[in-house]
Formats: structure tokens, C-alpha cells, sequence
């Protein structure tokens, strides 16, 4: 005798002794008449809950962290909200652009270098010309930059200097301190 034909017939004994429904339902389903997704007792099987206590645990944690996500997205979103706008340019501050590749190690180096040492000079601007954007692409082509630069500019607009390649914090705070 098979596994579930011994399930089958102690679920009929078991009704058998219970009441006499549920002893016709049993003995129809140890004669295999019974359908798809009822039990041996003729009881359809309940559907699953969705919301068990697993998946409310897994809501309680997954919300404050897509809470956190989105606060951190937000957050770089304000810092550099202006960090790509190139207009600023010869509105009477100097400014420092900085040609950049996303991907590039060497820019996301020379990147950290020019903020720390802009900390202490809060008169000249930073702005990013992204190589892969349309805006950054044209400014890089215009001044015949390469990726990993400075393009140095007076409160007028006139290109003071470019520096290439990665430098070194007090290196970038004397030549920005001259603008």
C-alpha cells in the first residue's frame, strides 16, 4: 500500500468516528472520486495568506530601509543639485571645472582632492562637466579637455588655467587661492 492510500484510509477511519458526513466524503475519496485540491475529507484546502507573519516581518524591515534609501537619494540629490550647471561662468565668481568621467578612478580622485581643497576657499565655485552628458561633452570638446582636468576660470569668464591630472590638495588650494 501506497504512502497516500495509508493517508487516505486513516483520514476515513478518523471520520468514521467523528460523524457520518464526513464518512461518505472519505470512503468517495479512497475510491479516488475526489478533486483536484480537496482534502481526503471533502474539505476544500483553505488558499494561503499572503500576509502571514513571515511577510509582515519582512514589511517591518524592508520599510525603514527603503525609507533610509530614499532619504540618502534625496540628500545627494540636493547637495549636487547645481554641480552640473555650467552658466555660472563669468557671473562674477570665479569658477573650477572639472572634466569628469563617472567611471573614471582618477576623476573620483581628483574629485575628492578639489572639494577638500575648496573647504577653505568658499569664494570659487566647483562644477562638474560630465564627459558622458550632452552639456559636459561639448564644454570638454570646446576647451579641448581630457578626462582627469581643471579648467580654471575668473570671476569674468576668462580661462586662467588647466590643470591635468590628479594633484595634490596644497597644490590646488595655492592655484585656487590666486583666482
Amino acid at each position: 500500500m501506497s504512502r497516500k492510500n495509508r493517508h487516505k484510509k486513516k483520514a476515513a477511519n478518523r471520520a468514521n468516528a467523528d460523524n457520518a458526513p464526513a464518512n461518505k466524503a472519505a470512503t468517495s475519496a479512497q475510491s479516488g472520486a475526489h478533486t483536484k485540491g480537496n482534502k481526503s475529507n471533502g474539505e476544500a484546502k483553505p488558499k494561503p495568506s499572503w500576509m502571514n507573519r513571515r511577510n509582515a516581518l519582512k514589511a517591518l524591515i524592508a520599510m525603514p530601509v527603503a525609507a533610509v534609501a530614499g532619504t540618502a537619494i534625496h540628500r545627494y540629490d540636493v547637495q549636487n543639485k547645481n554641480l552640473h550647471e555650467l552658466n555660472v561662468i563669468g557671473q562674477g565668481k570665479p569658477v573650477v571645472v572639472q572634466v569628469h568621467d563617472p567611471s573614471c578612478q582618477l576623476c573620483r580622485q581628483l574629485m575628492k582632492n578639489t572639494r577638500a581643497a575648496l573647504k577653505n576657499n568658499p569664494d570659487v565655485l566647483y562644477r562638474v562637466a560630465d564627459m558622458t552628458d550632452a552639456t559636459g561633452g561639448s564644454f570638454q570638446r570646446k576647451h579641448y579637455a581630457d578626462k582627469v582636468t581643471l579648467v580654471l576660470f575668473d570671476s569674468s569668464g576668462k580661462k586662467v588655467d588647466t590643470l591635468v591630472g590628479v594633484r595634490e590638495i596644497s597644490e590646488l588650494e595655492s592655484r585656487f587661492a590666486a583666482l
